[in-house]
């Protein structure tokens, strides 16, 4: 498997301090083979600008390292499969009827509060 994804992606150079990273998933003529464009910023460091949205960095110590580092996300991408989400039926309803909590003794409960006498409604509540 590594094989194929070595021989997918290719460092090119295209001037004595700039690289193209290259996806031949794509036709020659396609706009999409361009992964990435390094550049040298010193002897020891070289910058990528990346043509796709990828997760990684921008900066490194040579091309190689920015190449390895295409190789990897996309051979990490292949190396997992999707973790099953387990999916539960809905819960049933545990609570009582609700119509037979309206009725309290043959007539209609008028709620806690309605029972209670009106200061000592507003008194349970604090103020705002």
């Amino acid at each position: 498997m590594n094989e194929l994804i070595d021989a997918r992606f290719e460092l090119r150079d295209v001037a004595a301090r700039e690289w193209l990273i290259l996806d031949h998933k794509y036709e020659a003529n396609d706009p999409r083979r361009t992964v990435g464009c390094v550049y040298e910023v010193d002897e020891h460091e070289v910058e990528v600008m990346w043509m796709r949205t990828l997760t990684v960095a921008t900066r490194y110590m040579s091309p190689v390292e920015a190449l390895d580092d295409v190789r990897r996300l996309y051979e990490r991408g292949r190396a997992t499969r999707p973790i099953d989400i387990p999916h539960l039926p809905p819960l049933l309803s545990t609570s009582p009827d609700v119509s037979a909590l309206t009725e309290v003794g043959g007539r209609r409960a008028q709620g806690a509060l309605a029972r209670m006498p009106q200061a000592d409604a507003l008194s349970t509540h604090p103020r705002i």
